[in-house]
């Protein structure tokens, strides 16, 4: 369980640099709408862009 917190902490870390992000925490991924049942890290942003309007360091990995 540390091991996932310190890994945690270090990607609200990284980011907190991001230029959109509003907020960072831990939750239950959703799919589509649906509860998938497991833990992640989540990232609120103040708007989403496609990825592809995005620089290659503003993508926040999956």
């Amino acid at each position: 369980m540390f091991f996932m917190r310190k890994k945690q902490s270090k990607a609200q870390d990284i980011v907190w640099d991001f230029e959109n992000v509003v907020g960072v925490g831990r939750g239950f991924k959703h799919i589509r709408g649906q509860n998938a049942g497991k833990l992640s890290t989540i990232v609120l942003v103040k708007e989403k862009i496609p990825a592809k309007k995005l620089g290659r360091d503003q993508i926040i990995p999956k």
